[in-house]
């Protein structure tokens, strides 16, 4: 039993690899991103709730500016890659349908 693909099939089945491995770096690069809007939100939340509820004892959070711009910059290429990977497997399981 001989175990062939055809053109058609190869680039199916290269074009969904490509587009699996396109989009698991895609999720991993984006959340530090939204780790880092998260913790944004939770401190917003903590200082309004405590502007109403105390009487304008308000809690200062400190860092998150260089933790947001850090968590974006790292993700920035990886999402870049993640994109054009994605792309590159739409592309080749396009094309197996016109071969």
């Amino acid at each position: 039993m001989e175990c062939c693909l055809t053109c058609s099939e190869t680039l199916t089945f290269g074009g969904a690899a490509i587009g699996f491995l396109g989009a698991l770096l895609l999720a991993v690069s984006i959340d530090p991103a939204l780790a880092s809007a998260r913790d944004h939100l939770i401190a917003i939340d903590a200082t309004l709730e405590a502007y109403f509820l105390s009487g304008g004892n308000v809690p200062v959070f400190g860092g998150f500016d260089k933790q947001h711009a850090r968590a974006f910059l790292r993700s920035g290429r990886r999402v870049r890659i993640g994109v054009a990977l994605l792309a590159l497997g739409f592309a080749l399981q396009a094309a197996a349908l016109l071969v």
